[in-house]
């Protein structure tokens, strides 16, 4: 399997862009899930801190004619993702959005779905969005998932409390992908929905910006 491609741009206002963290690393990725392997999964940040990329197995799910799911109706999978990052003291990431993208390929009777949570309790964010498709479909689709900001003093009430030690904070990504074949009973032609590729076209990018919080 090729790699899969997860980019998050950390995009930064220009009134901040001379003010940011001097310190930021990924200390840790989890990645578990039937759709992902942990032990494939690497992560880094740009230099410039405007990128954070996360790299694993291919996520998709198919169904029917010529997969390992032929005699399939129906099939769902999942993939969870902790990203731990240490970042300098008294600064705190937030989480703005998270933009996805993929590939369908539906035929006619045909539903394919997309469940994704993204959340922090660190950072006092939420996002949840269920995106569905139905066939007959075949090419690319995007999504936006607006996080909202459950108590914006939390992060920089957490930051604040150890100016001389580094903070971590961590982001979680939950997501279900399935595809059901409502018309299985008189046939069962190829179907599936895949949410990332190598392809740059098709991938997540996590949108942040940074709160100094002294």
């Amino acid at each position: 399997m090729k790699p899969i491609l997860f980019l998050a741009a950390v995009l930064f206002s220009q009134s901040l862009w001379a003010q940011l963290p001097n310190f930021v690393r990924i200390k840790d990725v989890q990645i578990e899930g039937s759709a992902c392997k942990a032990q494939t999964a690497n992560a880094f940040l740009s230099p410039d801190l405007r990128e954070m990329s996360i790299l694993f197995d291919r996520y998709s799910v198919d169904i029917g004619k010529g997969t390992e799911n032929s005699g399939s109706r129906a099939l769902e999978k999942g993939c969870d993702i902790i990203v731990s990052l240490e970042v300098a003291p008294a600064w705190a990431p937030k989480i703005e959005s998270l933009i996805y993208r993929g590939f369908a390929n539906l035929p006619s009777g045909h539903v394919a779905y997309h469940i994704i949570k993204i959340d922090s309790t660190d950072l006092g964010n939420l996002g949840v969005d269920i995106l569905t498709l139905n066939g007959p479909k075949q090419g690319l689709f995007g999504q936006e998932v607006k996080v909202s900001s459950i108590n914006d003093k939390l992060a920089c009430m957490k930051a604040s409390t150890n100016a001389t030690v580094n903070r971590i904070y961590k982001i979680r990504i939950h997501s279900r992908i399935g595809v059901r074949n409502l018309l299985g009973f008189l046939s069962k032609p190829q179907s599936s929905l895949n949410v990332d590729s190598a392809d740059a076209a098709i991938r997540q990018d996590l949108k942040l910006t940074w709160q100094k919080c002294f």
